[in-house]
């Protein structure tokens, strides 16, 4: 049995526990009032007719949830006002005897349109004062408990409304939150494709660099050597001044070649772990001169490329920061992995600020961090600081 199944069976056995208790509460007025004592066979009848109140009004409100036809809801109210009211005259007015309506009037709210509960709900209370007026024959009575039951009608009424309205806002609420989920998700997975395509354009550009410069460079060093041929039996000089020039433009092109495969080559935490590369940024922070602790907590694990660029990022960042601005002695980093998110802090004991890292580079890794549903904080003061916090749902 699904979920959903086993869900749907238990809100039906509640809907029948709740329908029980009134029916038993109802009985137990009927039975424990002093001024009225019933023979065995009323109280077999009278629990009879319960039973069968009970089962026939929870399986017909059940058919009528699968086929909501005026047919069947008719069928519900003419079998069960009925039942109700013969229970309401075989206890002879001993009790609570009108709570076993009720249910139904409940049902009238959630089954019928307006007018339609209006209508049955005339019935109903005509099926309570009726028993009275026959088996009493006062008038007095007759008007007095009309105006009693016509106000209990109208107040489960209202409840059931209200409690109706709520529940459909309940189921709003969280349809609403599941679409908001799910448009979370999309963003996420279009924030990651748009930065997928944004470094791959990125090394097909400097793949096409790579390609123009280095073969303006060997075409032109090759020129300079069929020059240098051609002069070195005629023209030394000229010909050592061409080969010079090779010379140096290999070099360029050597230092160009680096330049664009530093660029190109893979990020910087590919074939490591995240911890791994954040260690190498670390030494080179303590290489500076800031001591620097890197803590790891929790079971480390892969949390995809968006994710591990994003913190690495973050360390880059942090640490840049306390090297350029922080005037610190010691920095600390902490990496926490934990069942659904992974947090990262880094902080220093620097001088601190009052701009609460509103700069270019921190607003920049906001969004970045926002973009994969996480959050950025930042905690300092003259005096006390940097703390650059993050929290990313994994």
């Amino acid at each position: 049995m699904n979920r959903k199944s086993f869900r749907q069976m238990f809100k039906n056995w509640r809907e029948i526990y709740l329908i029980a208790f009134i029916v038993i509460i109802t009985y137990m007025t009927i039975f424990l009032n002093p001024r009225r004592s019933f023979s065995l066979l009323e109280i077999i009848v009278l629990v009879v007719l319960g039973f069968v109140f009970l089962i026939i009004g929870v399986a017909l409100a059940e058919y009528e949830k699968r086929k909501p036809t005026l047919f069947i809801k008719i069928t519900y109210f003419v079998i069960m006002i009925p039942l109700a009211s013969s229970i309401t005259v075989l206890s002879d007015l001993s009790g609570a005897f009108w709570l076993i309506m009720m249910p139904l009037v409940s049902m009238t709210i959630i089954m019928l349109s307006r007018l339609w509960q209006v209508v049955v709900n005339i019935l109903i209370i005509m099926a309570l004062i009726l028993p009275i007026a026959l088996l009493t024959s006062s008038w007095d009575l007759f008007a007095t408990n009309l105006l009693s039951f016509a106000a209990a009608v109208l107040f489960v009424a209202i409840f059931t409304e209200y409690a109706m309205r709520e529940g459909k806002a309940r189921l709003e609420v969280e349809r609403l939150l599941g679409e908001l989920g799910e448009a979370n998700l999309k963003l996420r997975e279009y924030a990651m494709q748009v930065e997928e395509l944004a470094i791959t354009k990125e090394r097909n550009r400097l793949a096409r660099e790579i390609h123009d410069s280095l073969g303006h460079y060997l075409t032109t060093i090759n020129m300079q050597i069929e020059a240098a041929k051609a002069l070195i039996d005629r023209d030394k000089p000229h010909a050592l001044e061409a080969l010079d020039t090779a010379q140096r433009l290999t070099r360029d092109g050597l230092s160009e070649v680096r330049r664009s495969v530093a660029s190109l080559r893979a990020l910087p935490f590919e074939n490591r772990s995240l911890p791994e590369a954040i260690s190498e940024l670390v030494q080179e922070n303590n290489s500076s001169g800031i001591l620097t602790e890197f803590d790891v907590n929790g079971e480390v694990r892969q949390l995809g490329p968006q994710y591990d660029l994003a913190l690495y990022r973050t360390v880059q960042e942090g640490l840049t920061n306390i090297r350029k601005h922080s005037l610190a002695t010691t920095g600390a980093l902490t990496l926490i992995y934990q069942p659904e998110k992974v947090s990262l802090t880094v902080q220093d004991n620097g001088v601190g600020t009052v701009e609460n890292g509103h700069g270019f580079g921190l607003m920049g890794l906001k969004e970045r961090i926002h973009l994969l549903g996480g959050e950025v904080k930042v905690e300092t003061a003259p005096g006390n600081g940097f703390k650059l916090c993050v929290e990313l749902p994994v």
